[in-house]
């Protein structure tokens, strides 16, 4: 299925909710309620349909954060009064069983959610998609008429994929009709971050994008404010004062390339040290796969200038793929004035050079661009 905007016809529900365990180890069951949610769908394989569920949020943060580290450091904005306004987008996206797939709309009465508080509200009557036994779509009955009308056009809608012939998606190379080869192509890529990990302020700060003619290929360093290990948690304090050692900094900073054919469109990765494989996901905290020249497997929209990055794992390791096909994800959308991250265009070692500035000097490593970024597969 392909990410974007404005592939496939896309319904505004006011409701999507999962149920899934609240705690592991006791295994009681809570569902959770998102508003203001837009839902599409694609047959995907001849017995499953993937759903995609998209909403946005408005933050506000402060006039530093598109600001490089070491600017932001030097600021003399007063945090009381700059501000800025932001948007994030969320995606989830997961895959149902045609046989599993509802027959009806039916009547339920689903809890009032109180946002800022523990509890919920009263039950309401809803008409409600259950496409499965953890996800449903659903809006509140208030407005009748609206309401129902809309939920069948989406059953009807979901019915008309199933019954549609499953057609393999085209190949990378038969989208060459797109191109203009006589503009130089801006490349951004859209980098998908599991919201989970952001939970212990790991966050994307800058991603930079260096463009290195020599190979043709796009050399990127993304800089998350920390790295936090889930499956090695126990590890955790002492990884740290490690990574203080080595690198000078407490920051997590990853690299990899984008790979341009001859008239500059990005093609492939390379991920050097860094590639999660397709079956790590965000729990793990120690992979470090090596792996070069992976054909790019979604772009943006189908626009070939933007290809699509999964970041899967507790220690930042990515793929050309999503291994948490069930998590939400924020989409970063480098081009949107809306995005809260610094665009540059240093190279990794520059980064590494200004980041330890704020730290100490790294007493065991010591940067090297052309090893960082090297990708031989016998490395």
């Amino acid at each position: 299925m392909d990410y974007g905007d404005k592939l496939y016809e896309k319904f505004e529900v006011q409701w999507f909710s999962f149920t899934g365990y609240f705690l592991k180890d006791t295994k009681l069951w809570k569902p959770w309620h998102w508003s203001n949610c837009n839902i599409s769908f694609e047959k995907v394989s001849d017995d499953t349909i993937r759903f995609m569920v998209r909403r946005k949020k408005g933050i506000s943060l402060s006039s530093k954060t598109k600001l490089r580290w070491d600017a932001k450091q030097k600021s003399t904005l007063s945090e009381k009064n700059n501000y800025n306004n932001y948007t994030l987008h969320y995606v989830i996206h997961f895959d149902v069983q045609i046989s599993a797939l509802p027959k009806m709309i039916k009547e339920e009465k689903i809890e009032e959610q109180l946002y800022d508080k523990k509890e919920y509200g009263d039950k309401k009557d809803s008409w409600v998609l259950n496409l499965d036994t953890h996800h449903k779509i659903w809006t509140w009955k208030e407005n009748e008429k609206d309401t129902i009308n809309i939920m069948i056009r989406i059953l009807e809608s979901i019915n008309k994929k199933v019954n549609n012939q499953y057609i393999s998606p085209i190949g990378v190379d038969k989208r060459d009709n797109k191109i203009n080869t006589d503009i130089q192509p801006v490349v951004y890529p859209v980098v998908y971050h599991p919201t989970r990990d952001l939970s212990g302020r790991n966050y994307i700060q800058e991603i930079h994008l260096n463009r290195s003619n020599m190979d043709n290929k796009i050399l990127v360093t993304i800089v998350y404010n920390d790295e936090r290990l889930r499956e090695h948690a126990w590890l955790d304090y002492i990884y740290r004062i490690i990574r203080k050692l080595r690198h000078g900094r407490t920051f997590d900073v990853e690299s990899f390339s984008i790979v341009l054919d001859k008239n500059g469109y990005p093609r492939k990765f390379d991920f050097p040290d860094i590639y999660s494989g397709h079956d790590s996901k965000l729990e793990k905290d120690n992979i470090h796969c090596h792996k070069c020249d992976i054909d790019i497997r979604h772009y943006f929209n189908q626009e070939i200038t933007r290809p699509i990055l999964f970041i899967n794992t507790s220690n930042h390791a990515m793929a050309e793929m999503d291994n948490n096909y069930n998590k939400w994800k924020i989409e970063y959308r480098l081009w949107d004035e809306q995005c809260p991250i610094y665009i540059g265009t240093n190279t990794r070692c520059e980064v590494e050079k200004y980041l330890s500035k704020h730290g100490i000097e790294p007493l065991f490593h010591k940067c090297n661009d052309s090893k960082i970024f090297s990708c031989d597969e016998q490395k």
